[in-house]
């Protein structure tokens, strides 16, 4: 697995300290974690457990974010040949505009080192 994709809160635990369990599986995977709060705002275990994982393995992205957001973040993360990332947001441009209802997200999709977006279900948001 090259790149975890994890909310801070999960229904039963943390993604923060999913992380922590993949980097010590996996030294050299690379983490992206969400959340709808400012970092300042999340409980303090998870504030630690953040500070324990490499600086240069993670990057954080507060929600709501577009879609191009976390292509580009994933993109730079990955290090991804610079004509795979074009393709993916075309890709994305173009399920949105498909789209008149509210924006939808794609569950359990993973992007490849080669940059093919694999799995996944795809979610429209309620409400």
């Amino acid at each position: 697995m090259d790149l975890l994709i994890a909310d801070v809160t999960l229904p039963t635990g943390s993604g923060i300290h999913v992380a922590l369990e993949v980097q010590f599986l996996l030294p050299y995977s690379k983490i992206i974690i969400m959340s709808g709060y400012p970092p300042v705002m999340w409980n303090d275990q998870d504030s630690a457990e953040l500070e324990e994982l490499p600086s240069d393995s993670v990057i954080t992205l507060q929600k709501p974010f577009l879609l191009a957001t976390l292509l580009d973040s994933v993109h730079r993360f990955l290090g991804l040949p610079i004509s795979v990332a074009p393709a993916l947001q075309m890709k994305a441009a173009s399920q949105n505009s498909a789209r008149t209802a509210s924006p939808s997200v794609c569950a359990g999709e993973w992007l490849t080192a080669e940059g093919t977006l694999r799995g996944g279900s795809e979610v429209t948001p309620a409400g």
